[in-house]
């Protein structure tokens, strides 16, 4: 009942230059047409690579046509986004890449020019009341973790960040982070604050690739239940949507950003459920090729199961592949858009989010609405199909319609 097959949604976005990409002469190696991505090898053209995704954004210079922006971001991915979990469906959002890619500017930004979470909670209650009916109640919760070393952390409740969270199964609605806040929200102000006061506690660091590495992955998500009266029942039907909205570590080369110790550690396990995390891209999109059955293997990280339904699920679900331009990337671009085409063959099976009761009702309801139509078209089209049939025959099949509206 509601349910749909439907392939992963993918974009990639290029950054400009980094300084220290502009001191060292760097060549942009990507080129972009419609929904074509180039990847240019500078000294070998048999290198050279296309792709083909959904959408794809190029940032790279400020000043040339078309440049997207933050708003352009939001406006094509943001907003479908919210469009989903209107309609009563779970939807993930999350961007991909090597650290220093553009990842956290496309999915926070900055005070400035904020990214799409910011955005997305901006607008979150403006879209949910452009949508409703009149009547209709929102509840609206959110939440905000990090994978952190493999260990949960609740950034809205940072004084215990030393007590392990754990993931639990729900046989109806998968998996969920056991003793994890959650903080209901009336306004989009506070969405934002809650955010904001996340961010502050997440685990971020300098390496020589980026001033302020994500050294964690996060994972902010807003609980939409709406109860929307019905005229012939005391207890109002439930539409209830989950957005996930993930800002991914980046994966780096540990020679490359110079880190050791605490930093090296952190590296270390960032890389291993990237590695999972590919890993599990790589099984979904040989699964959409077969009809036998192929593990996937969730388990083999935090963030492969926490995000199974993400992933492989019934959830709606929009990837970011960030780019990085630079001719001394190529290995690491290359890589995220080989990535990023997997993940455009991985096919969900998206559902709509409704009680038993209430998903029973509605499809009653569906077919009742079909039956009055086909009621409608035997009455009205008495030029041609109806004429051309015995009285007692067109009385038959009106009298059988109607008993079954009934």
């Amino acid at each position: 009942m509601g349910d749909t097959s439907e392939n992963v949604i993918v974009a990639v976005r290029v950054r400009p230059f980094s300084r220290r990409e502009r001191a060292e002469g760097a060549e942009c190696i990507v080129r972009m047409k419609e929904n074509e991505t180039q990847l240019i090898h500078s000294s070998d053209p048999s290198e050279n690579r296309s792709f083909f995704f959904d959408y794809a954004f190029w940032s790279h210079e400020p000043l040339a046509t078309p440049f997207a922006s933050q708003e352009d971001v939001y406006n094509v991915l943001g907003t479908r986004v919210l469009d989903s979990a209107t309609e009563g469906y779970n939807v993930s959002c999350f961007a991909y890449g090597q650290t220093g890619a553009g990842k956290s500017y496309t999915m926070m930004g900055t005070q400035s020019d904020p990214g799409l979470i910011p955005r997305v909670c901006a607008n979150l209650f403006e879209h949910v009341d452009a949508v409703a009916v009149e009547k209709v109640k929102h509840v609206v919760e959110v939440s905000m973790l990090e994978i952190y070393n493999e260990s949960l952390r609740d950034l809205f409740n940072p004084a215990l960040k030393n007590q392990r969270l754990r993931v639990r199964e729900h046989p109806k609605t998968g998996p969920y982070v056991e003793g994890l806040t959650p903080m209901v929200t009336t306004s989009a102000t506070e969405v934002q604050t809650c955010l904001q006061d996340g961010l502050k506690a997440r685990t971020i660091a300098a390496t020589n690739m980026n001033a302020e590495s994500s050294r964690s992955h996060t994972v902010f998500q807003i609980h939409v239940r709406s109860l929307i009266p019905h005229p012939q029942r005391a207890k109002p039907l439930q539409r209830r949507a989950k957005i996930s909205l993930v800002d991914l570590a980046g994966s780096e080369k540990v020679n490359d950003s110079g880190v050791e110790g605490e930093r090296l550690k952190e590296a270390q396990s960032i890389n291993r459920s990237l590695s999972a995390f590919g890993n599990c891209i790589s099984a979904l999109a040989r699964s959409a090729k077969t009809s036998k059955k192929v593990h996937v293997p969730y388990r083999d990280s935090m963030l492969t199961w926490l995000l199974r339904d993400s992933l492989g699920g019934t959830a709606r679900t929009i990837m970011i592949a960030a780019l990085s331009p630079a001719s001394m990337n190529y290995e690491e671009t290359l890589s995220t858009l080989r990535y990023a085409d997997r993940a455009k063959q991985i096919r969900q099976r998206v559902t709509l989010n409704t009680d038993t009761d209430d998903a029973i009702i509605m499809s009653l309801e569906k077919e009742r609405d079909a039956l009055r139509a086909q009621l409608e078209r035997l009455t009205t089209d008495r030029s041609s199909i109806l004429s051309q049939q015995p009285a007692a025959v067109r009385e038959q099949e009106q009298r059988e319609l109607r008993e079954r509206l009934e």
